[in-house]
């Protein structure tokens, strides 16, 4: 009878279909499994701001720190008022709303020279309290005139020290070779 079994079991088609048709069942129900872990997870995942205590702790927290920030707000409320009420008193520039786009285009155009205007200043004070009157310009004429010939003579002998080192390198990279 065992034998006739066998011979059943791998011979005939329909024993075939029944034990594909109970694997399939059984990967079926792994496969529900598997989907109902994955469903769980993600509902915990969509949950977990809500029902996770350390979450929850950390919103309590929140609301804590945000409850003392209006409740310090209320307190100070006629401070805060009255403050808002008063105009701001500081070094600022009145401009008409109608400028007010193209003062902030040409600001940051004109800021360096801004930051330059009182070296501006300066040579502006110097240049009125110069007077060529006083026979200054020809003192000045010559200082300037020494000025450019003791320059004139530091480039030159400049001239001459990179002729001199670039030979002593030639010369130095003709005894390594």
């Amino acid at each position: 009878m065992e034998e006739i079994r066998r011979k059943v079991d791998t011979s005939s088609p329909s024993v075939a279909l029944i034990r594909l048709l109970r694997e399939i069942t059984r990967l079926g129900k792994a496969l529900d499994k598997v989907n109902l872990e994955i469903q769980c997870h993600l509902k915990e995942a969509e949950t977990k701001d809500i029902t996770h205590v350390d979450i929850l702790g950390s919103r309590c927290h929140q609301l804590e720190q945000i409850s003392g920030q209006l409740s310090t707000i209320i307190e100070k409320k006629d401070e805060l008022i009255s403050r808002l009420q008063q105009p701001f008193v500081g070094e600022f520039l009145e401009i008409d709303a109608a400028h007010h786009k193209n003062t902030a285009e040409i600001l940051p155009m004109i800021s360096s020279d801004l930051a330059s205007f009182p070296t501006v200043l300066e040579n502006i004070a110097w240049i009125r309290n110069f007077s060529l009157a006083d026979g200054q310009l020809l003192s000045v004429l010559s200082s300037i005139e020494s000025s450019f010939a003791e320059i004139q003579s530091f480039y030159q002998a400049l001239c001459q020290s990179r002729n001199l080192m670039s030979r002593l390198e030639e010369e130095h990279g003709k005894e390594t070779v």
